[in-house]
Order: structure tokens, then C-alpha cells, then sequence
């Protein structure tokens, strides 16, 4: 028997690493790699172009804020001259303690100097009350300044001059200095 020679077959190359690629494989990837894109996407939105945009925003409100503020300061340079002259004519807490309440001042001439004498004129500086009564004798305008004496709320009080026509005086002329501060006009 003859024995036939055996033909193997040729193959000049071989692959050893064949690749299973599953059905949908690359469909997956091409899906985590666009899901992969909108998340960095949106992190960089939010953390990162919304912090800068924010950031930038509140900047642009400080420098508003700080020209609004700068525009206040050369507004208000004139201050102290305009507290100056609003200190002429009131009294602010850092003075109060110099000066006297026109209200009680006026209280004081209702209550002592009004029921006895009239008032040509009455002139208020400081704590300084300046008056000049008419129609009042001699004893009556020692009377007042006995009355103002006793109050509380007077330092002093006396009479600078006097004017008389025959037997009757005319005009007196009284100076008044008031306390500063609290008290009873009474």
C-alpha cells in the first residue's frame, strides 16, 4: 500500500490575536465619549466659567461701588464749613452741653418776665439771654431778678440799664445767664 504523502496546508502568515469585537461595541464607546464631552463641558461652565463670570461681575460692582463712594467723599468736602455754619444757629450733640433749649428759654420769659413787663426785645447767644422789658417800676424788675436768681436753671441774673421818663421807668434792660444742659424752667 502506498501510502499517499499528506499535504498540509500552507498559510505563509499566522494572526495569533484574534479580536472578538462584541456587536454595539464601538455604538458604546462613541455613547461614554459624547457623555464623556458634555460632562467636562458642564463642568467648565459651572465651576469654572460661571466662577470667573461671577467673579468678574462683583468686581464690576466694586469698582461701581467704589466710584459711587468716591463721588460721595468730593460731595460731602464741603462738610465741615457747612457744619460750621449749621453750628451757629443749633446745637449738635458735641455742643448741646454749651447751650441752652430755645423752648425752655422761652418758658423761663412766659413764666417770670411776660406776666409782669412787656418785651421790646429779647435776644438769646449761646447761654446768654439779653432782654429788654418795658413798662415795669424799679421794684418790679428787682422782683424778676429775685424770681430768676431762685431757678435752677439761671447762673445769674441782673439788670445792665435803666431808662426813666419822670417817675416811671421805661425801659430795663436784663442780663441772663442760663445753666447749660437739663433742669426745670419752673
Amino acid at each position: 500500500m502506498l501510502k499517499k504523502k499528506q499535504i498540509y496546508p500552507t498559510k505563509t502568515s499566522l494572526n495569533l490575536n484574534k479580536k472578538d469585537i462584541p456587536e454595539g461595541y464601538y455604538r458604546r464607546i462613541t455613547l461614554y465619549a459624547i457623555l464623556g464631552i458634555v460632562l467636562i463641558a458642564a463642568f467648565t461652565q459651572f465651576a469654572v466659567v460661571g466662577r470667573l463670570s461671577a467673579a468678574s461681575r462683583a468686581e464690576n460692582e466694586a469698582d461701581a461701588a467704589h466710584t459711587r463712594y468716591q463721588s460721595l467723599v468730593a460731595a460731602n468736602a464741603i462738610y465741615p464749613d457747612v457744619l460750621q455754619e449749621y453750628e451757629k444757629y443749633f446745637s449738635t450733640p458735641e455742643t448741646a452741653a454749651f447751650y441752652v433749649e430755645a423752648m425752655d428759654v422761652l418758658s423761663l420769659v412766659d413764666s417770670h418776665m411776660r406776666p409782669v413787663a412787656g418785651i421790646q426785645s429779647l435776644s438769646l447767644t449761646d447761654n446768654v439771654l439779653s432782654v429788654i422789658l418795658t413798662g415795669i417800676s424799679l421794684e418790679q424788675a428787682s422782683d424778676i431778678v429775685s424770681l430768676l436768681s431762685s431757678n435752677e436753671r439761671v447762673t445769674s441774673a441782673y439788670v445792665s440799664s435803666i431808662d426813666t421818663t419822670s417817675q416811671e421807668v421805661s425801659l430795663v434792660s436784663m442780663t441772663v445767664t442760663l445753666n447749660a444742659g437739663g433742669g426745670n424752667t419752673q
